[in-house]
């Protein structure tokens, strides 16, 4: 029997070990909890369709006792469990403890001690989670490690209520949770602006001359070098790094060249070097981006600027860098969930070359006579797969992010990607030009003939790409009618007009949802080959 959801965001608890504690931390949720022990035949029998379900395990499920250094088959046990789950609960997202224990040393010189035992176990369960969709560790041995076993941890509790964690530990992995279900729940952050003075290193330039600043191996110029590397893995990873800073161009390039730094300035996708307010950057730079401000982390150490940019541009999550305590910073960027992700795609990892080539394309468009010239000389070509699930994530992730030319935005998990491919048709689309491979670009997901989703990355809107891509839809699915739906957004209401354009006809309806009826065939877009 399905659950009923409240308007709240339902939620089970799960373990070995008592979980009703936790309920104080979860009051925004719908939560139940279930008897002791119950886990495995939880995950094979029940039916219940839950938005979110946390598995809080004692290690006392994997170790009969502490002596025993081989708990593969109650590893195993709990793989198995998950899949048979997963197979008829296609949405719920899951979160998973791994596991503590103070393993007692006997042999202070011995090859595999406990600690080691610990760490394969936890290894054993992170694979649980690696071909299963939606579906995160709570990493509570990390969580002992940074705050220590004695602030988590009860063995007293443990013994006599089966609950063994203290009041304080309830609190560190409730928000542990609580981080894994923002990152299953809410879009990543796609752009980081950066101060330089006092956020990228010490000291501030015009003051104190460039031998001065504070970036190397002695306290606090290796923290900004922390900082510094740790926004280089973000920018890998496939967010873009924008640099504005009220400063002279030439000493901030200076500084690049001069200082032994882990960013170079080449890594920085757009700079804004000047002494215009910074709302004024940052608005140039989402307008140059097409990207909305709800896409932006700002970081400064002036409570001016930041006070400056929040009163201003609403959406920007803006954060307060300390230049008398720099290590405050790393905690602060470290913490932020916005900037993590679950996976990184393959066009994550070319994002940063992709802005690159979109930026030459744009410069080249000056060349022609008409735009329709110019889109006929990119020898654009487009390349489609139908229910492709090596391509999930990278679809998921659209869904979740994709604001502007987005007919529905609807916000599909990787889990409902999997459950559409099972009955319905879901279309990834990518672009290449003569500038480059734009990976994936696209979505479209039919289901019992309506179109459900269709969506479409900002980077390459007003080329005929999406006009392409309902004739591809029209042609592969033979179909002499399509139901269309719209949701309009804040967002996506500039687009509203697209079913009117390509011959649709308003149809009826249904609550917030509009539905058009296309039943005139689409003109193909023959400067876009199909590759």
């Amino acid at each position: 029997m399905k659950m009923n959801k409240s308007f709240m965001n339902s939620l089970i608890f799960l373990g070995n070990s008592l979980t009703k504690p936790f309920d104080r931390n979860f009051s925004e949720f719908n939560t139940s909890h279930y008897e002791l022990s119950q886990v495995i035949p939880f995950l094979y029998t029940d039916e219940q369709e839950p938005d979110f379900l946390v598995v809080i395990l004692d290690s006392t499920f994997f170790f009969e006792n502490v002596a025993d250094e081989n708990p593969k088959h109650e590893v195993e046990d709990l793989n198995n469990a998950f899949r048979a789950y997963r197979e008829k609960n296609k949405t719920t997202k899951i979160i998973l403890t791994n596991v503590v224990f103070p393993f007692p040393e006997i042999i202070l010189n011995e090859s595999s001690s406990g600690h080691e035992v610990l760490f394969r176990l936890n290894s054993e369960i992170k694979k649980i989670t690696c071909d299963l969709n939606d579906f995160l560790i709570a990493d509570v041995y990390r969580n002992s490690l940074i705050y220590g076993y004695e602030n988590i941890f009860n063995l007293k509790l443990k013994f006599l209520f089966q609950m063994p964690f203290q009041a304080n530990g309830v609190n560190i992995i409730s928000n542990e949770i609580k981080d894994k279900i923002n990152m299953l729940s809410k879009a990543r952050k796609k752009v980081i602006i950066v101060d330089a003075d006092n956020t990228l290193w010490g000291g501030i330039i015009g003051e104190d001359g460039i031998d001065n600043i504070a970036i190397d191996e002695n306290y606090p110029g290796i923290v900004y070098k922390y900082l510094q590397n740790f926004l280089l893995k973000i920018k890998n990873s496939g967010l873009i790094l924008a640099l504005v800073s009220k400063n002279n161009e030439f000493d901030v390039k200076e500084i690049f060249s001069k200082k032994n730094m882990p960013l170079s300035f080449e890594d920085f996708l757009i700079t804004r070097i000047n002494w215009l307010p910074k709302s004024e950057n940052i608005k140039s730079i989402s307008d140059e981006l097409n990207l909305g401000l709800d896409s932006f982390v700002f970081l400064d150490d002036s409570e001016y600027e930041i006070s400056e940019v929040r009163s201003r541009l609403k959406g920007v999550d803006c954060y307060l860098m300390n230049p008398d305590n720099p290590l405050e910073n790393l905690d602060i960027l470290y913490g932020l969930i916005s900037l993590k992700t679950i996976s990184i795609t393959k066009e994550d990892q070319k994002k940063f070359s992709m802005y690159k080539d979109n930026f030459a394309r744009n410069n080249e468009k000056g060349k022609f006579d008409s735009i329709d010239n110019f889109h006929k000389s990119l020898n654009m070509e487009i390349q489609f797969n139908v229910n492709n699930r090596s391509n999930i994530d990278r679809i998921s992730q659209l869904t979740m992010k994709t604001n502007q030319f987005n007919m529905t935005s609807k916000r599909y998990s990787t889990s409902d990607i999997s459950n559409f491919m099972e009955g319905s048709f879901v279309f990834d689309f990518s672009l290449k030009d003569r500038f480059g491979d734009m990976g994936i670009i696209g979505v479209a997901i039919v289901a019992d003939s309506r179109l459900d989703t269709l969506l479409l990355s900002c980077r390459v809107l007003g080329r005929g790409v999406e006009n392409k891509i309902m004739h591809i839809l029209q042609s592969y699915l033979n179909f002499p009618k399509i139901k269309c739906d719209f949701i309009k957004t804040d967002k996506n209401s500039a687009f509203m007009s697209f079913y009117k354009d390509i011959g649709a006809k308003k149809y009826k309806d249904r609550g917030n949802i509009r539905t058009f009826l296309l039943d005139n065939k689409i003109k193909d877009v023959e400067h876009i080959k199909i590759n």
